[in-house]
């Protein structure tokens, strides 16, 4: 039987909706980051959500705040959402932009 498994693009759309920008794609050369730091992230989310079949954000990097546990189907077909917005005073999403992918 054939194990289900996500591709980079697929991870990367959901991690996009998932994670506070400054902590994904915020994090620059211009900032001190590697310029492959983004792409160092999601593939490690990646290898470990196809390994093990479930990956997890941690609250710190969560846009909402709240730790996240996801599984391979969350990440190929449930509804994307995008934060529009980032109170970073109050460390919340001000909005959240639901489609589906």
């Amino acid at each position: 039987m054939c194990k289900p498994s996500v591709t980079f693009e697929e991870m990367n759309t959901y991690l996009q909706g998932q994670y506070k920008h400054e902590r994904l794609y915020g994090r620059t050369p211009a900032t001190g980051w590697p310029a492959d730091y983004a792409t160092s992230v999601v593939s490690s989310h990646m290898a470990d959500l196809n390994a093990n079949g479930i990956g997890y954000i941690g609250h710190h990097e969560s846009a909402t705040g709240q730790a996240i546990r996801y599984t391979v189907d969350e990440v190929k077909y449930s509804p994307r959402f995008f934060i529009v917005g980032y109170d970073s005073e109050n460390d919340i999403a001000q909005k959240q932009c639901y489609f589906i992918g």
